[in-house]
């Protein structure tokens, strides 16, 4: 089993890698959301070595063969502790843990540096954040000043591109959209109920408004949060045509209700915090790794929850840059059509070639 540690306490954090190939090639470094962890990227692992990628899964703390979360580590994020700088503290740890992987894999495991090749960029790393990774890797980006200065060195000459890849509104700190819900919150249901509930939420494919316009205003009205009834048979939520061992193999149910639903509760502030000094270099925060792009990528078809964030954050950009605010990243946005939120089970090469077409601006 492979580890790395990520402190001078003895945490680390489990990884499965594709290993080095014959250089160059370009190393790609995905990490997981909510009660999923890496194995949901297993499907993407054959087509690595054609393509000429390394990719590297991560799994989080708490998470299956990484360290766990320990209850003294949870108390301060938890009522009656729970406060802001308590939080934002839990926040900013879990970020620098990825810091110090990205920083201790570059140094130990033959990463290719970045270099030019027939006029295209290869070499180095494109770290990819999906779903609700991206509040702990926005709260990596938000706090560079509390890494160590040798790991934040190594990082930023290797780090091309982080792509921010459907991620929920929640984890970079914006607030509730009326009027839609999120039924896994509902408190009558079991903790079993609760995993089928939150299972179709996030797998479904959504059958948005906005996909039938040719212009649309980025409103809540241009979004449902209707799970189709009869959907087609290539349409039925991820989740719902995964067999119970396939589920087993990728789900965290010890995770989720251990720590994620704490994580979830922590003050929006923390993460709004986090994003805007991540992103726009709000609040004095160190913007190191300039060169790194930032990538939103979004589904089409994916759930309100993630859909609606792309818009918030590209609205606020141009709002900044029309402003001659440019202290913040340079930032692009994409959208992947006619995928749901889990394109890694349901169409993994495809997603692949998008995550290629992004770090190399090439399409493929």
């Amino acid at each position: 089993m492979s580890t790395l540690p990520v402190s001078d306490k003895g945490t680390y954090l489990y990884y499965e890698d594709t290993g080095p190939l014959e250089r160059p090639y370009t190393t790609y470094i995905l990490v997981h959301g909510t009660a999923v962890h890496g194995a949901i990227f297993h499907r993407l692992l054959p087509f690595a070595q054609s393509k000429k990628l390394r990719l590297v899964l991560v799994n989080r703390r708490d998470y299956p063969g990484s360290s766990p979360i320990t209850d003294e580590e949870l108390a301060p994020i938890t009522p009656p502790n729970a406060t802001n700088d308590t939080q934002a503290a839990f926040v900013r740890s879990r970020g620098v843990e990825i810091a110090e992987f990205l920083a201790r894999f570059i140094r130990e495991k033959d990463v290719p540096p970045v270099q030019h090749v027939d006029g295209r960029t290869i070499g180095g790393l494109a770290l990819i954040g999906w779903s609700s990774a991206n509040g702990t890797l926005a709260g990596m980006f938000g706090n560079l000043d509390a890494v160590r200065t040798e790991a934040r060195e190594t990082v930023g000459p290797y780090l091309r591109n982080y792509i921010h890849f459907d991620g929920p509104r929640w984890a970079l700190g914006f607030p509730h959209l009326e009027p839609f819900s999120r039924p896994f919150a509902n408190p009558d249901l079991t903790d079993d109920d609760r995993m089928v509930v939150f299972g179709e939420w996030v797998s479904a494919y959504y059958q948005h408004p906005f996909l039938s316009r040719a212009s649309y205003a980025r409103v809540p009205s241009d979004l449902t949060s209707d799970i189709p009834a009869n959907p087609p048979p290539d349409k039925v939520a991820t989740f719902a045509r995964m067999s119970q061992e396939e589920k087993d193999g990728v789900l965290s149910r010890y995770a989720l209700f251990h720590s994620e639903m704490r994580v979830r509760a922590i003050d929006p502030a923390v993460f709004k915090r986090n994003m805007l000094r991540a992103f726009f270099g709000d609040d004095g925060a160190l913007m190191a790794w300039r060169d790194t792009r930032v990538q939103f990528l979004q589904c089409s078809e994916s759930l309100w929850e993630t859909m609606s964030v792309m818009w918030e954050v590209e609205s606020e950009y141009q709002r900044r840059r029309q402003a001659g605010d440019r202290k913040g990243r340079s930032m692009e946005f994409h959208l992947m059509r006619d995928a749901n939120h889990i394109p890694m089970w349901d169409q993994p090469e495809r997603l692949l070639n998008k995550f290629i077409e992004l770090v190399d601006g090439t399409n493929t």
